[in-house]
């Protein structure tokens, strides 16, 4: 599979929502994928990648702050991207996060690439339910492919913000075919 590397400079992501979002800290990477995108003023209905990697430096800022702080001090996953700025050797995203707080990024000295991912048509997952229960059989026939990535990002963004903010003693119990989600301690 072959990844089509597009110049950032042509490309745009105006009134596009971000559809995965992807950051890892320890190896200085974040991905923002997008259903589309617009280059040289034409819309193209392809998946990508913003990628921003190798920063040296992170800082953030909400919208209304004229202070910098660390970058995971502001951090949320990304709903729309609504600036990307290259200035010298520092990049500036100005982004909107899906908890509606506008937020600005500013990255010393990383990379940036913008990923055009295949057109493949992944196949779609099969479920077998373990269970003679005809409500179990129909929830499991009811998770698309697309339904479960959205679903195991959202779990993912989640536990991740659940393990480094957990009080001590507390536990978090998901339990899939009733939609309950519960804390105890």
């Amino acid at each position: 599979m072959n990844r089509d590397i597009l110049d950032q400079r042509d490309v745009t992501f105006d009134d596009e929502i971000a559809e995965s979002f992807h950051y890892d800290y320890r190896l200085k990477i974040l991905e923002i994928g997008f259903g589309g995108f617009i280059r040289n003023g034409t819309y193209h209905a392809s998946a990508c990648k913003l990628r921003v990697a190798n920063w040296k430096r992170g800082q953030s800022k909400r919208n209304y702050s004229h202070k910098f702080q660390d970058l995971d001090s502001n951090f949320g996953v990304v709903s729309l991207l609504l600036s990307i700025e290259l200035k010298c050797q520092s990049l500036v995203l100005i982004v909107n996060t899906v908890d509606n707080r506008y937020v600005e990024w500013h990255f010393e000295s990383a990379s940036l690439e913008v990923i055009r991912e295949p057109q493949e048509v992944p196949p779609t997952p099969r479920f077998v339910a373990a269970s003679s229960s005809p409500r179990v059989a129909e929830l499991a026939g009811m998770v698309s492919g697309e339904r479960l990535a959205w679903l195991a990002g959202c779990l993912q963004a989640l536990l991740g913000v659940w393990m480094r903010l957990r009080p001590a003693g507390m536990s978090l119990a998901l339990t899939p075919f009733d939609g309950d989600i519960r804390l105890t301690s």
